[in-house]
């Protein structure tokens, strides 16, 4: 944990497999980085969340299928 403290990344392994990697929280987000770069611009304001619309067929959708494919 000393080493995280002081900033560096420690990746933890199982039987040689790396499984999780540790770093220090002061660290900004990769989202974070990459809009202070220029790289990114973030969203102007949060989706909201609407239900799908439904959608009424004309017919058999089966038949509709092959209509499409012919």
């Amino acid at each position: 944990m000393n080493v995280v403290r002081d900033g560096q990344e420690v990746t933890v392994t199982d039987h040689g497999k790396a499984v999780a990697r540790l770093v220090p929280l002061d660290q900004p987000r990769a989202l974070d980085r990459l809009v202070a770069e220029g790289l990114v611009t973030p969203a102007r304001a949060a989706k909201s969340a609407r239900a799908p619309l439904s959608v009424t067929a004309k017919g058999i959708v089966s038949d509709l299928v092959a209509e499409q494919r012919q």
